[in-house]
């Protein structure tokens, strides 16, 4: 029902201290959204943004999850604020799921490198992962000599072992891909189960 449209996988630098490293970006396929709206069509178009609104915070916290139950175990940060939301704009609506950015309330920052941020800046070390690097790589002791502790800063590409690739987001998506359209159809028959109810209520008053 959905298709993978595009994985960013950049690290951004830090220029500013909301930057996020890392994007994935998911749409459904024209037909998918053809269905959907065409499930809406009897519905008047505030209603069908209400009606579809509820459909899409239950989808997100089902993927809000899945996130969290596939994230690295000791990622207890990144679990914690991994966040679901929907915003209503005046042509359409927006869902999505990652984890929160931004500065730690004043009184809550961690210790360490970067402790004042949350830690949406480094959620894409999760997902892609991140490649050490290599022991005894030929040449070390020359770069080494004299520098200190910041010997291998700048060096890239030197073929480490990949660590810590989980892809949390991408798996959290997948397993919830066609979820979607049976949660709409939820909202639809609540939202009818509600008006019939209103309904009978306003009869039995008129009596």
């Amino acid at each position: 029902m959905f298709n993978l449209l595009r994985a960013k996988q950049r690290a951004e630098p830090l220029t500013n201290q909301f930057a996020g490293g890392y994007s994935v970006q998911f749409r459904m396929e024209p037909e998918s959204l053809r269905q959907l709206y065409a499930s809406l069509d009897q519905y008047e178009p505030r209603t069908r943004r209400t009606i579809m609104r509820g459909a899409l915070r239950k989808w997100s916290k089902l993927v809000a999850l899945r996130m969290k139950a596939n994230a690295y175990p000791n990622a207890v940060q990144t679990k914690r604020h991994v966040l679901a939301k929907v915003k209503t704009f005046r042509r359409a609506l927006w869902c999505g799921v990652g984890v929160e950015t931004g500065y730690r309330p004043p009184g809550q920052e961690l210790r360490g490198r970067y402790g004042e941020l949350l830690p949406g800046w480094r959620s894409h070390l999760y997902e892609v992962g991140w490649r050490a690097y290599p022991r005894n790589y030929l040449g070390d002791e020359a770069r080494r000599a004299g520098r200190g502790k910041g010997w291998r800063k700048g060096l890239r590409n030197r073929g480490g072992r990949l660590r810590y690739e989980t892809k949390y987001m991408s798996r959290a998506y997948y397993a919830n891909r066609n979820t979607l359209a049976p949660q709409l159809e939820k909202a639809i028959a609540e939202y009818n189960r509600r008006i019939a109810r209103a309904s009978e209520r306003a009869a039995r008053s008129t009596k």
